[in-house]
């Protein structure tokens, strides 16, 4: 059993270094320890070389720990050759430094973690004993006292060539640990210091040399210019940040003339994050550039159609023309655009025409008002009472959509009521005065203009009045033959 034990270890060490012989692509750290060594990183420039890092820590660690996709994104073939990338990028950022604004410095995480990846140990090894020793590694970076002696400016081809070898030279002891069930307690455990030590003082030196402390040789391309502020400002308006982009773009349109795809990209972005009048600005930046563009004229014609169905479907009638305008500007000929704004004048002029209903109402309902306070003038209450129910009538036909006219027409109302209420309250308490034509001659106008609307009770007061008013009278009339001769 023994002999078959270790026929499988020798075995599987093979199989391993046949694996770190044809890896596909260059891995390393984890996620753990990359973010330690960018923190090292970042606290070495800041109080060794004073520079400003230590404010820009968490865009740092941004891009210590940005994904693969992004890396292979802004990086193409980057496990391939770590060191062309590496190269590439230090000239690029030193093209474009002066000033370590969040991107810069999330791109300068991202060069760490180029960097410190570059240094690991076991970056060929095949991937079943590769990433166990990654893993490993995580659990215990944080036991690791990461304490650079110094920082020093370098050359990238030169500095890397003769520390890359250092870092993998041990590959095939830690290999054969893992292949005999060791792990990582062996080999691996006794060399981490000295390996993670050697992977964050390079991410610092790079960074220092970047910052101030030496020379980066090499051109950097007008098409690299233009994708680092693209990237820029997809990076501030992807993180929340749209308001700095004020802030931070003469100083990016600075580094490269804008192109009108450069306006389109950023027109597009800020759309996707509803910063609508920006986007709207560069696209009309980008026409003005281009004035060929018609992608642009569609751009904005599309978003202002949509402004404008939005708009009608909430009976935001002047905004809806408003939207629907500017994408007939925007893209002249457009049908969608034109049959919209059709629309919404149609719309509007119905609106108009009904506003003029509603204000002739309003002023037929003052003018019953004002007929109401004649009568009630010449103590014709029941005429009163009649014409100001015809005022409150047309006041109730005005439409909710007549704002001013509502609000007025809805005051009037509640007015009238009160007044109505006091009439009725006055004919209830002196109801054989409540006329100056003739008590008599009056309760059968007012039952007739108010029997369906006037309270029961008044009503009932009237009618008891005249009842007794009448016997009053006949009981005078009679008296003189009902007395009795001595």
């Amino acid at each position: 059993m023994r002999n078959l034990r270790v026929r499988a270890m020798r075995i599987g060490l093979a199989a391993c270094l046949l694996g770190a012989a044809i890896a596909p692509g260059a891995y390393g750290w984890g996620p753990r320890t990359r973010g330690a060594m960018a923190s090292t990183a970042v606290h070495i420039v800041s109080n060794k070389a004073g520079l400003p890092l230590r404010d820009r820590l968490e865009d740092v660690q941004a891009g210590a720990l940005a994904s693969d996709e992004k890396f292979e994104a802004l990086f193409p073939g980057y496990q391939r050759d770590p060191l062309s990338a590496i190269e590439v990028e230090m000239r690029l950022l030193a093209a474009a430094g002066g000033k370590v604004d969040r991107y810069y410095a999330y791109r300068l995480g991202m060069l760490g973690h180029l960097v410190a990846d570059y240094l690991a140990p076991m970056r060929m090894a095949a991937p079943n004993i590769r990433d166990l020793y990654y893993a490993d590694v995580d659990k215990r970076i944080g036991t690791i006292a990461l304490t650079v002696p110094q920082l020093r400016a370098v050359d990238a081809v030169s500095y890397f060539t003769n520390i890359a070898q250092a870092a993998s030279v041990n590959d095939a002891l830690i290999l054969r640990d893992y292949s005999a069930g060791t792990g990582f307690p062996g080999v691996a455990a006794n060399l981490l210091p000295k390996d993670a030590l050697r992977a964050a003082s390079a991410v610092a030196d790079v960074w220092y040399t970047l910052l101030g402390g030496g020379h980066v040789s090499g051109n950097v391309s007008s098409l690299q210019l233009q994708r680092y502020v693209n990237d820029a400002y997809e990076y501030y308006i992807q993180n929340g940040n749209v308001g700095e982009i004020k802030m931070v773009s003469e100083r990016l349109d600075a580094l490269t003339p804008p192109t009108a795809d450069m306006r389109v990209r950023l027109g597009d972005l800020l759309l996707s994050v509803h910063q609508a009048d920006r986007a709207m600005a560069a696209y009309r930046d980008a026409k003005r550039m281009d004035p060929a563009r018609r992608d642009v004229d569609e751009r904005m014609a599309k978003y202002y159609i949509a402004q404008g169905n939005n708009a009608l479907g909430e009976k935001r009638l002047d905004e809806a023309l408003a939207s629907f305008e500017s994408a007939v500007s925007a893209s002249p000929g457009d049908t969608e655009a034109e049959t919209g704004r059709l629309d919404a004048v149609h719309k509007i002029e119905e609106r108009e025409a009904r506003l003029a209903e509603d204000r002739a109402v309003l002023e037929q309902a003052g003018k019953y008002e004002e007929m109401a306070q004649q009568e009630e003038s010449e103590k014709r209450y029941a005429e009163a009472v009649s014409l100001l129910r015809q005022a409150s009538a047309e006041y109730n036909r005005i439409r909710p959509e007549s704002a001013p006219e509502y609000a007025r027409g809805r005051s009037a109302v509640s007015n009238i009521g009160n007044h109505i209420q006091d009439l009725e309250q006055g004919i209830m308490e002196n109801a054989q005065v409540y006329s100056g034509k003739g008590f008599s001659l009056d309760i059968p106008a007012f039952v007739r203009n108010s029997s369906n609307e006037l309270d029961r009770k008044a009503l009932q007061a009237l009618v008891d009045k005249e009842y007794e008013a009448r016997v009053r009278a006949l009981e005078k009339e009679i008296a003189p033959a009902l007395q009795i001769a001595p």
